[in-house]
């Protein structure tokens, strides 16, 4: 479980990252920040990859919680019945 939260962590630190790149990158559009084209479309890249990732992520992380909490996981192997 406290894999589970440390994931959930770093995908919510993660999350506030890449709204802060999201926030460059609109500031930039509006001409309130002068950051360089290049660097523009660098910073693009990373926050969309980024996104993708985190909510891949922390989607995963949910499906385990919810999965664990209605299953019970059992790793003991039935034998064969012998007839």
């Amino acid at each position: 479980m406290a894999g589970v939260l440390t994931y959930l962590g770093i995908s919510a630190l993660m999350y506030v990252l890449l709204m802060t790149l999201g926030l460059a990158m609109r500031a930039t559009q509006a001409t309130w920040l002068g950051i360089a084209p290049n660097y523009f479309h660098q910073i693009m890249t990373a926050h969309g990859a980024g996104m993708a990732g985190i909510y891949g992520l922390a989607g995963a992380v949910v499906l385990v919680l919810i999965l664990v909490n209605l299953f019970v996981p059992s790793f003991a192997v039935d034998p064969l019945p012998r007839t």
